[in-house]
């Protein structure tokens, strides 16, 4: 008889349980063997297909925040977005300007909410890289409960300072490695 560790269980977007445990998640080249986004796009689990291309597929969020929640996945098991590599990450960009378009032209949204979180640590509950299209339909700016959930920091001008230095030289030491999903 096995044992569930419901420590480590969360309920993902559709509601099905899933291993929260970030140390047992797979590589992006190992996808889970019941990795709910892998089994959508593999046609396994039904969803409401509203776009795709050769890299993403995009479906209704079946517990929308809103009338259109979308959610977009990568066709490969890719965790996190720096993992995808600029020929997806190009396919993502058309996939959910494409998508918003239609959004305003097909649903009348006034606007609209991009959320993904990447890793653990940001709330990521599938390990599978996701994206969340929300639209919106008011006429007037509202204040969205999500940005009530990040705090602002209180951060020193010296840290801030440093942060600059580093991020700026970090884009030409990633080149350097090789490293950003090639």
């Amino acid at each position: 008889m096995s044992t569930i560790d419901i420590d480590n269980m969360g309920v993902d977007d559709v509601g099905t349980n899933v291993n929260l445990n970030t140390t047992q998640q797979p590589t992006a080249n190992q996808p889970p063997q019941e990795c709910i986004f892998c089994a959508i796009v593999s046609g396994k689990i039904p969803a409401k297909i509203v776009d795709s291309n050769n890299y993403f597929v995009a479906f209704l969020d079946i517990q929308p925040k809103a009338v259109g929640h979308i959610v977009i996945v990568p066709k490969r098991h890719v965790m996190i977005m720096d993992q995808m590599t600029d020929e997806e990450q190009a396919s993502y960009d058309m996939i959910l300007k494409n998508l918003i378009l239609k959004q305003r032209s097909a649903l009348g949204a006034t606007g609209y909410t991009i959320i993904s979180s990447n890793g653990g640590s940001s709330g990521q509950s599938v390990p599978h890289f996701s994206v969340h299209l929300i639209p919106t339909y008011s006429k007037t700016q509202v204040e969205l409960p999500i940005m009530g959930l990040i705090q602002p920091q209180k951060v020193p001008e010296f840290v801030m300072d440093d942060v600059q230095k580093k991020l700026q030289g970090g884009a030409s030491a990633l080149a350097a490695t090789g490293y950003g999903g090639q």
